[in-house]
Formats: C-alpha cells, sequence, structure tokens
C-alpha cells in the first residue's frame, strides 16, 4: 500500500464525504446476514468490509461463524445497494459485504459508499467515485483455532483476537490485532495500529504502518528480529534491552534482536512508534522499567 501525499489528501477527502449521510432517521437492525462454514487449521477467512466495523474473537470448535449488523440512515428497509456473500474458496472462506454491487474476491474488493469509491487488490488502492446511499455494516466473527486471517476494513475499527498470522488493511480507522502466533502485516493511513503476538512462526516479515497516527508493536522477550522502527513526526520507544544506547534515537532505529530472523517494520509519518516486550505469558512489561 502506497502513502504518498495525494493519497492522503484523497483519503481525507473520502472521510469528509462520509460525513455527509443521507436524510432519514438512523437505522439498526441486527443480524441481516450469517454465514457458517467449518474451516481447518491452516486455511484463511479473508473478510472485505467498506463502512463500519470488524471484531474478531476465537470460536471454541472448528465452526467459523460470521454475524453482519447494519445502520443505516433513510427508510426503514435496509439498503438494497448494499448485499453480503459468503463462500468457500481454494484455501478457506471468503466473506464480503458488497457496496454498490461492487465486485469482491480474494485479490480484489472492489467497494462503493456515500460517493466514493474504492479499489484494493493485489496491484495497490484506488480511489474512485461511485454513488449509494449511507450504511454501515459492522462484522462479528467467531474464528476456529489456527485459522489466518486475511481483513480489509476501510473505513472503521478493526479489533482481532486469534491464533494465526493476519493480514490487515484499512485507511480510515484503527487496526488492533492480538494473536498468540504471528507474524502480522496491519497497515492503515489514519489510525493507530496496534500489533501483539505472544511468538512467530516461519520467516514472513511482521510489519506495522500508518502515515496519521502511532504504530505499536508488542514481540516475545525471546523474538529473533531485525529491527526497522521509525517516525517522522513522532517519538521512538522500546523496552528491549540494547537500544538505549544507539544513536539516531529521536527518527529511525535500526537493531538486530537474538540471531535476527524475522524483518520487523515499525512505521508512522506523524505519531509514535512503539516496539514493546512481552513476557512469556503474553504480558506487557512497565514501559517506565525496561
Amino acid at each position: 500500500m502506497s502513502f504518498r501525499p495525494l493519497m492522503v489528501l484523497a483519503v481525507a477527502s473520502l472521510a469528509a464525504c462520509h460525513d455527509e449521510v443521507s436524510a432519514g432517521p438512523e437505522r439498526e437492525r441486527a443480524e441481516v446476514f450469517s454465514y457458517a462454514a467449518v474451516v481447518p487449521a491452516g486455511q484463511t477467512l479473508y473478510l472485505r468490509d467498506m463502512v463500519g466495523s470488524i471484531t474478531i474473537e476465537p470460536a471454541t470448535d472448528d465452526t467459523l461463524r460470521v454475524v453482519a449488523d447494519m445502520k443505516w440512515r433513510g427508510d426503514s428497509t435496509p439498503p438494497s445497494e448494499v448485499s453480503f456473500s459468503g463462500s468457500t474458496v481454494a484455501d478457506g472462506a471468503l466473506v464480503c459485504a458488497i457496496f454498490g454491487g461492487a465486485v469482491c474476491s480474494v485479490d480484489n474488493y472492489d467497494g462503493k459508499s456515500n460517493g466514493s469509491g474504492i479499489r484494493i487488490g493485489e496491484g495497490g488502492l484506488k480511489l474512485g467515485f461511485g454513488g449509494d446511499r449511507n450504511a454501515e455494516v459492522h462484522f462479528r466473527v467467531r474464528v476456529p483455532a489456527g485459522v489466518k486471517l486475511d481483513l480489509v476494513m476501510v473505513e472503521g475499527d478493526l479489533v482481532s483476537a486469534s491464533s494465526a498470522p493476519v493480514r490487515a488493511r484499512g485507511i480510515n480507522g484503527s487496526i488492533t490485532i492480538v494473536t498468540s502466533v504471528g507474524p502480522v502485516t496491519a497497515k492503515t493511513i489514519n489510525g493507530d495500529v496496534d500489533a501483539r503476538m505472544s511468538s512467530l512462526s516461519g520467516a514472513d516479515s511482521v510489519v506495522v504502518e500508518t502515515v496519521n497516527g502511532s504504530a505499536y508493536l508488542f514481540l516475545p522477550e525471546t523474538a529473533s528480529a531485525n529491527v526497522d522502527l521509525g517516525s517522522t513526526n513522532g517519538t521512538l520507544t522500546t523496552d528491549f534491552p540494547g537500544f538505549a544506547e544507539r544513536e539516531n534515537f529521536t527518527k529511525q532505529i535500526r537493531a538486530t534482536l537474538g540471531a535476527g530472523l524475522t524483518p520487523v517494520r515499525v512505521r508512522t509519518l506523524n505519531g509514535d512508534a512503539q516496539l514493546r516486550r512481552l513476557d512469556a505469558q503474553g504480558r506487557a512489561y512497565d514501559i517506565a522499567a525496561p
């Protein structure tokens, strides 16, 4: 995801458009959509939402359960411009909130809401203009143990607790990821990012990035990582031993933890960046007492 200044301005305009809601009273309806499927450990849930929120908690069995609640303004009937899909794919399950009759797949999400549209896919992020009346979709998810997550929450907050690697992308909203098994990739533009993992598997990178917000990463104290920690307009903080002696502490830190096996990047433009350690029980140390 590119963080060019022009894109930041365009995203700010999108947020302003979203504030201009349709006339009429605010409506709300629970469970306008539900999806359930057995998803084995090692497979992936692909979940896509345009405006609203995503909340994920661990399931107690091997069944994935997704429920969507909706809020909107206008008529008493939920807007027909918003639909849903849930299906099995080769390596897991794909669940989408589809705004304005757009397209949703594992590789691409083309959503439109309240006059503006966004496409997120393997080729990056593009902004455009469409036209739908205002609506929000709030997903509530129970995910089985060991199921990986690939999440898009364009405008709204994302909170996830799970037990497998996570990939999360957004634009306007905060991202909070907690998992017992990393790595995690979490990126947004306007909002804080907080990623916590009590263990790491494989050699994939850990990436925590935002533009306008703070970036927090919590790793196990035994982590083996090659660290790049930076903030252009903010402070840097870490409680991993050995960092305090390094120079150029105000803008960027590059250092190695253990054997340096996992690439780790924590970056923000306007906000603070923190690299924190977790003890064997997954608890954060007191930042004042490293």
